[in-house]
């Protein structure tokens, strides 16, 4: 039985790991429960491959911290799915048939860093599938063309770059169907789950590397169009480089959230377990520093019990990112009794009318108690 002391996080470092997927890749999961691991022997196990996955890319000439854009959602930057269709296209790879087009627009018009997704639309019929892409894409020009369907899925895009993508698309790719913005939570989101090619940093693509070394198993020619390609383990890769595409589930985004806490001191419980608060002190400057997002939100002039429960009912729909531990100072000393666990989430709450729009929240957690003070709200 673990003790309140085990729950104490037990490094002496600092640390701010971006991303931990537990969502739709279950090798912590599995590994937890193959070999009957309590929340101190996983928590010590995902510090080690945390430590081997910054190893490696170090190895590369690559700061883990400088990825943090193409793995985190912000509210000022978008994800987009660009959908291709395949109806047309003869070879069996017709993702690399189309990269040409899909590694131009990202090369040309691109962020600096950007999570490439990629992959067909399953678990629907063509029918189905159709319908969702043209109910939802951006642009009136969209071409109505029958599928099936490959989407190239990117993240950190300024509205700039959506559209310069777009526009190349458009022009130099005849298989191309239109754009879909993927930032917030819709029905065509939910039908994603496309695997993860590679992470583009500057002219690097960072993909998966196999107990070999080999890497960009997925052979697209990504040097001919002005990249270099560079591999991370898998097992690493996987689980702190994979940008996690929130398709909605509540089951998975449970047990995504309840390994992140694990890790940074918690036991294995779900967010919907955990009990949030916020202080008199705190919401007074949130409202001072804030207000306008506060007013947009609709959640300016609430008492701190009512300011709780609404964070609290969008936190069980919400990814955990950026979970981080500070050693407590005072008097420019340390001073470990306030130390602190703290993490983020984007959430997404609707204006007065009824517009969905992205705010970012943080929490100081307490592993002990297993719950939330509100610090940040943006």
């Amino acid at each position: 039985m673990q003790t309140d002391n085990d729950l104490n996080y037990p490094h002496e470092e600092e640390f701010t790991i971006h991303t931990i997927d537990s969502y739709d890749n279950i090798l912590l999961k599995v590994t937890q429960d193959y070999f009957s691991l309590d929340s101190k022997s996983m928590r010590n196990v995902i510090h080690e491959w945390y430590q081997q996955m910054t190893q490696e890319l170090s190895d590369l000439g690559i700061a883990y911290s400088s990825l943090r854009t193409a793995l985190v959602p912000t509210s000022h930057k978008n994800e987009v799915a660009y959908i291709f269709s395949t109806k047309n296209i003869t070879e069996i790879h017709y993702g690399y048939a189309l990269s040409e087009c899909w590694l131009n627009a990202i090369k040309k018009c691109g962020p600096e860093n950007t999570a490439i997704h990629h992959g067909d639309i399953i678990g629907l019929t063509n029918s189905q599938a159709e319908e969702l892409v043209y109910a939802y894409a951006v642009d009136d020009s969209v071409k109505y063309l029958d599928g099936p369907y490959f989407v190239v899925y990117l993240t950190n895009l300024k509205d700039s770059q959506s559209e310069a993508i777009h526009e190349y698309l458009v022009k130099h790719c005849s298989s191309y169907v239109g754009r879909v913005d993927c930032t917030k939570k819709s029905p065509f989101k939910s039908a994603l789950l496309l695997p993860q090619y590679g992470l583009k940093h500057k002219n690097t693509i960072i993909t998966r590397s196999d107990e070999d070394g080999n890497y960009n198993l997925e052979g697209y020619p990504v040097t001919e169009y002005g990249f270099t390609c560079a591999g991370v383990s898998t097992e690493v890769y996987d689980i702190f480089l994979g940008h996690k595409i929130n398709t909605g589930s509540l089951e998975m985004l449970s047990d995504d959230a309840a390994t992140i806490l694990q890790a940074i001191g918690g036991t294995r419980r779900s967010v919907g377990e955990l009990s949030i608060s916020i202080s008199e002190s705190r919401l007074k400057y949130l409202m001072q520093e804030h207000g306008k997002s506060l007013d947009v939100a609709q959640l300016s002039n609430q008492s701190t019990d009512n300011f709780a429960n609404a964070i609290k009912d969008e936190l069980q729909k919400s990814m955990v990112y950026d979970i981080r531990f500070k050693i407590g100072t005072k008097d420019g000393k340390k001073a470990r009794g306030n130390d602190a666990v703290l993490f983020s989430v984007q959430i997404e709450l609707l204006d007065i009318n009824h517009t969905s729009r992205r705010y970012q929240v943080g929490i100081k957690y307490s592993p002990i108690e297993h719950s939330g003070e509100i610090v940040t709200f943006y």
